[in-house]
């Protein structure tokens, strides 16, 4: 509801004043000075401080109105200015903030999807590596264009709405813009590595297990893995191997396996058993073919 304003300055004080009247002196009052305009300017050069003081209250009372506001996105498609001074930029700029605080998931939601969107590369090469990150981010971008223009088209028509939304919408989206980039690589180096650890088990079946964790430890590397996760990696793919192994009965494929295994050297000395975490996959390793075998041979 538009509230009316209304501005009490004072009754201007009368001087009284001496006229001749023909043969009489008579004294008379000064006609006022009742143009509000004029009040107004002579009030703001006594002082001026009450413009300010004035300008803060109405900011209060903006903000205060946007706060208690029930139907938010109602009053952001309103296009009737709200009151004077500060109040309506106030005013306007609080509706944006509860827009975005009452909507965040939903909008996190929508640029997030357009990560699960983006086609993934097919293969572990870097070109197609490097098409896909290409097609996600001109995807991001076309998202957060028609997002601020879906606000400007929904949401416009009230200039420092508009400011709000422009300023606000850009932080806001900027974080999720990094989220959702963020969420994609996490999606296309998940998609990389079973593709890393594809090829490597393909390799280790013809080559012998040296070779595909040869392999497999360089394509880590270039994706800047660290040694610790590239050593977890390549138990991983030596552990399905050997447990596709003993699922299918071919425990001596499966301790050929796992002794070729033992023996690999990850950098210098350091062995893939060889730390806590590696003794503790050994020992797994070993009963799962143990059980394997006890089962086969009842």
């Amino acid at each position: 509801m538009r509230k009316q304003v209304q501005l009490d300055l004072g009754t201007p004080a009368l001087s009284p004043t001496v006229q001749r009247a023909g043969q009489y002196n008579v004294a008379v009052q000064a006609t006022p000075k009742t143009n509000s305009a004029l009040q107004l300017a002579q009030a703001l050069r006594v002082a001026p401080q009450v413009l300010g003081q004035a300008n803060n209250i109405a900011k209060e009372m903006g903000a205060k109105a946007a706060s208690t506001t029930m139907d938010v996105e109602a009053a952001m498609q309103d296009k009737e200015s709200k009151g004077i001074l500060g109040y309506n930029k106030a005013y306007q700029q609080a509706l944006v903030k509860r827009h975005f605080a009452m909507n965040e998931e939903t909008i996190r939601e929508r640029f997030q999807n357009v990560a699960g969107r983006t086609n993934l590369p097919t293969g572990a090469t870097e070109e197609e590596r490097m098409a896909s990150i290409n097609e996600f981010v001109s995807n991001l971008d076309k998202e957060r264009d028609m997002f601020n223009q879906e606000l400007q088209d929904s949401f416009g028509g009230d200039a420092h709405r508009e400011q709000a939304l422009q300023a606000l919408s850009s932080s806001f989206v900027d974080n999720l813009y990094d989220e959702s980039m963020k969420l994609y690589k996490e999606n296309l180096e998940q998609q990389t590595e079973m593709f890393i650890s594809a090829d490597a088990s393909t390799m280790i079946q013809k080559s012998g297990v040296a070779s595909g964790l040869d392999y497999a430890i360089n394509e880590y590397k270039a994706l800047g893995i660290s040694p610790k996760e590239r050593s977890i990696k390549l138990r991983g793919i030596i552990t399905a191997d050997i447990d596709v192994a003993v699922a299918e009965g071919r425990f001596r494929d499966a301790s050929r396996l796992f002794a070729e295994a033992e023996k690999y050297k990850i950098v210098g000395n350091a062995t893939l058993f060889g730390s806590v975490e590696g003794k503790t996959e050994k020992a797994k390793i070993l009963a799962s073919i143990e059980s394997g075998l006890s089962k086969a041979s009842r």
